[in-house]
C-alpha cells in the first residue's frame, strides 16, 4: 500500500543531519507539493516473498515528457543477491505500466561498476554521459517502450502488449522475483553506488513491487 506524504515526512524527521543533508532537494520539493498519496514520489518497500524488507525502490518524480527516472537501494547484507537487478526490472514493469511513460532512465556514477552491471542485466542500454545538477557527471542508461510493430530508437527496448516481462527477465536468469510495496520513503540506512543518494535511499536488496 502506497505511504502518504505524512508517513513519508515522519520518516524523514528520524533521519541524521547528515543523511538529510544528502538528500535531493528537487525530490524534498516534490514530496512537499505532492498528493496526500503520491506512488511517484513517495516511493516503494522491496519485499521478498516471505515479506522481508531488503531495501527501498523509488522513481526521481511523475512522468515527465513520457520520462520517468528511478533509483534504488539494497540493505548491505542482502547485496549481491540479484535483487537489485530484480528491483530495476520491476520499477520498469510498474513505470510502463502508466500509459503517460514511454522511456524510463537511470544514472549511475562513472565508477559505479556494480550500478551499471545491474541496470544492463535489467535491460538498460547505456546512451551517454550527463552532468547531473546535484550528481555532477553520471552515466545515462535508458530502456523505451517500443510501439506495437516494433520501431527503433536509442536505448533498450520492450515490445508493448504482452512482451514486457519477457524482455526484462532476458540475460539475468535466476534473480528473484521482487516485490515492491509502495510504502518507505526515500530515506534510510546507507547509501548505495547509484544516484539513489540523491533520494537518500538506503542499500537494500529486493524482490516485487506491491
Amino acid at each position: 500500500m502506497p505511504r502518504t506524504r505524512d508517513e513519508v515526512q515522519s520518516t524523514l524527521a528520524l533521519l541524521d543531519a547528515a543523511t538529510r543533508a544528502r538528500i535531493s532537494a528537487d525530490w524534498l520539493r516534490k514530496l512537499h507539493a505532492s498528493a496526500h498519496r503520491d506512488p511517484w514520489v513517495h516511493g516503494f518497500n522491496l519485499l521478498l516473498d516471505d515479506d522481508t524488507n531488503v531495501g527501498l525502490g523509488s522513481f526521481k518524480g511523475p512522468p515527465v515528457e513520457g520520462i520517468v527516472e528511478i533509483a534504488y537501494a539494497i540493505v548491505p547484507q542482502y547485496r549481491g543477491r540479484g535483487h537489485a537487478t530484480a528491483a530495476a526490472r520491476a520499477m520498469v514493469e510498474r513505470a510502463f505500466g502508466s500509459p503517460d511513460v514511454r522511456l524510463v532512465r537511470a544514472h549511475t556514477r562513472p565508477d559505479g561498476a556494480a550500478s551499471q552491471r545491474v541496470l544492463l542485466k535489467a535491460g538498460f542500454v547505456r546512451v551517454g554521459d550527463h552532468i547531473d545538477a546535484e550528481e555532477g557527471p553520471v552515466w545515462r542508461f535508458e530502456i523505451y517502450l517500443l510501439p506495437l510493430g516494433g520501431g527503433g530508437s536509442v536505448g533498450g527496448g520492450v515490445s508493448e502488449g504482452g512482451g514486457l516481462a519477457a524482455a526484462l527477465s532476458a540475460g539475468a536468469a535466476g534473480a528473484p522475483a521482487l516485490d515492491v510495496s509502495p510504502a518507505v520513503p526515500p530515506g534510510v540506512v546507507a547509501v548505495s553506488a547509484a544516484p539513489a543518494e540523491s533520494l537518500g535511499l538506503a542499500g537494500v536488496s529486493a524482490s516485487l513491487l506491491r
